[in-house]
């Protein structure tokens, strides 16, 4: 709400676009989570400086979210959209810590195959 220059952050137009809510037709409310109803699973999309990830279809709303949140938190976190975390921790902490932990190695792996790093 303060635009003063004091206030702003350099970025690039590709960080920028990180830092999105979700859109108005997100029926979910939760960016990059979608389900499709043929086949009643969750999708998650992702993109980061134009490379897209194709992720595997996810059973339940929960392990999609913490799926997209783990994405964002590694790749990007100082440009990932924040304002959400109270509905995404709702969905995470309802999974088990071996869901988490298999999430976790699934993103890892992904990540690695795209060689992208951390920026921070």
């Amino acid at each position: 709400l303060d635009n003063r220059k004091c206030n702003l952050r350099e970025t690039s137009e590709s960080n920028n676009k990180t830092n999105l809510k979700p859109k108005n037709t997100n029926k979910l409310g939760i960016r990059g989570v979608s389900k499709d109803n043929k086949h009643n699973r969750y999708a998650v999309d992702f993109t980061y400086k134009k490379d897209r990830f194709y992720l595997k279809p996810f059973e339940n709303l929960e392990e999609a979210v913490y799926c997209r949140y783990l994405l964002e938190s590694k790749i990007n976190p100082i440009y990932r959209y924040k304002e959400n975390d109270d509905k995404l921790f709702y969905y995470i902490n309802q999974l088990s810590c071996s869901q988490k932990y298999e999430i976790e190695q699934y993103v890892n792996l992904k990540i690695s195959e795209k060689g992208i790093y951390n920026e921070t």
